[in-house]
């Protein structure tokens, strides 16, 4: 019967030798996934190098094609996703100070007209037929009122009224905001937020009033020549600003409509 020693050393090359065993084996698994690997590439090499008709070859040129281009239209609106995101958390949204330097800007500068392609938006109206026996009911087009709107506005919403004179001077090309200005220097500012967007407004020894706006709650700030008025229609919220007065201010707000293109 061995002596514990000599067990110990029995037990010991035992374990060694299943070690060996076992690394044998990785081994062997390895060798198999590297020949399959080595297959699979020489097959792919021969599919390349095999010849196409012309149309086998437009056909998987024009499938490429269309991969790439939706690859690039993806990295773009991520990347675009991204920008704004940054920009959302650096940059806060002060509409009083944004106010400020928008004076001091039009009073040091002379008037820029922003070089903008426009579209026609149609403004529906319901017409009402009535018979002996019934009436008919349907939309139709009202020509007088269709207005025009920058053709890169991405709002849902747009002022159908501005004073003859005004002209575009700047528009966000991250945000629903515009701002129109006339060669006498008054301003008109328009924004469109939605649900998280905190706008700030200077109401400092200003004079606030509730006022009503397509049946719908809002407010007006009259502070030092400059006229502010914000209400929402119950998924958006506005804000118009102007060195114009109160009157003007609400007659520009209420023309404000959903975009029919």
């Amino acid at each position: 019967m061995p002596d514990k020693k000599e067990f110990n050393r029995m037990e010991n090359k035992e374990v060694k030798n299943e070690t060996l065993r076992d690394e044998h084996l990785d081994a062997l698994i390895r060798l198999a996934f590297r020949r399959e690997e080595e297959r699979t590439y020489q097959q792919l090499m021969e599919e390349n190098q095999q010849e196409y008709t012309t149309e086998e070859a437009a056909q998987k040129d024009a499938i490429f094609a269309r991969a790439m281009e939706k690859f690039a239209a993806q990295e773009k609106q991520r990347k675009k996703r991204e920008r704004v995101l940054r920009l959302k958390r650096s940059v806060p949204r002060i509409i009083n100070v944004a106010a400020c330097l928008v004076l001091v800007l039009c009073i040091a500068a002379p008037i820029a007209v922003a070089r903008v392609e426009f579209i026609r938006v149609r403004v529906m109206k319901l017409l009402a037929e009535i018979q002996e026996d019934h009436t008919c009911l349907s939309l139709a087009e009202n020509d007088e009122e269709a207005f025009w709107i920058p053709a890169d506005w991405h709002g849902e919403y747009y002022p159908s009224y501005l004073p003859d004179d005004f002209l575009i001077s700047w528009k966000s090309s991250l945000y629903n905001e515009i701002m129109w200005r006339n060669e006498a220097g008054d301003i008109i500012h328009y924004n469109e937020s939605y649900e998280g967007d905190v706008i700030s407004v200077d109401s400092s020894d200003a004079r606030i009033t509730d006022i009503t706006l397509g049946g719908n709650e809002g407010l007006m700030i009259e502070d030092d020549g400059k006229t502010t008025v914000a209400w929402n229609d119950g998924e958006v919220y506005f804000v118009i600003w102007t060195t114009l007065s109160a009157d003007e201010c609400i007659e520009i707000a209420s023309s404000v409509k959903r975009i029919v293109k």
